[in-house]
């Protein structure tokens, strides 16, 4: 028979990333509602206590979860000088973003007091490319904040649809934000 070691474990069992990944996953697979941190415990097959030493509570986890989901929505962006073109290009990398965490972005749309750094900088840079397309500050806002809602609902449908319709349906997203921007295309 093996004798135990004693103290800690060489390798840690736990880690924040881990946590966030595992709770990213369950978000994903259950929903938002159903992410809990008895049911991350479960899946991480740890005690619930201790994610409590990463997270104080299921809301920090989740805003950790949304800045790690959200991280790399900005990425490296820099204007191109086309407004259309970088428009569209910020709003695909929100699509994808949020197709792979439509629960957590459906989670987000219902917190509208809720900062995000990485969501924060991504609307500042959408609002510059739209401003340079639109007469007025309140113009370009309206128009951001449709194109947001319209882009939500186009990645709540694009769950749905079958390997063709998701090619068809891209191109007619791509067609719609041209409208929307008012260019004609």
């Amino acid at each position: 028979m093996k004798q135990k070691r004693v103290g800690r474990p060489l390798a840690a069992k736990l880690d924040r990333l881990k946590i966030l990944r595992s709770a990213l996953a369950l978000c994903a697979k259950s929903g938002v509602e159903a992410m809990t941190l008895r049911a991350l415990a479960r899946a991480l097959a740890v005690d619930p206590m201790a994610i409590y030493h990463y997270f104080p509570d299921r809301t920090a986890l989740l805003a950790a979860a949304l800045a790690h989901a959200y991280r790399d929505l900005a990425g490296n962006y820099k204007p191109t000088g086309d407004a259309t073109q970088d428009t569209i290009r910020l709003l695909g990398n929100y699509c994808t973003i949020s197709g792979k965490y439509v629960e957590l972005m459906i989670y987000l749309m219902g917190k509208r007091d809720y900062t995000l750094l990485p969501i924060e900088t991504f609307n500042k840079h959408l609002l510059e490319a739209i401003t340079h397309q639109c007469p007025d500050a309140d113009e370009a806002t309206f128009v951001r904040d449709m194109l947001i809602d319209y882009t939500h609902g186009y990645v709540i449908a694009s769950r749905h649809f079958t390997g063709a319709e998701a090619k068809k349906n891209e191109a007619a997203y791509e067609w719609a934000v041209h409208r929307i921007l008012g260019d004609g295309t």
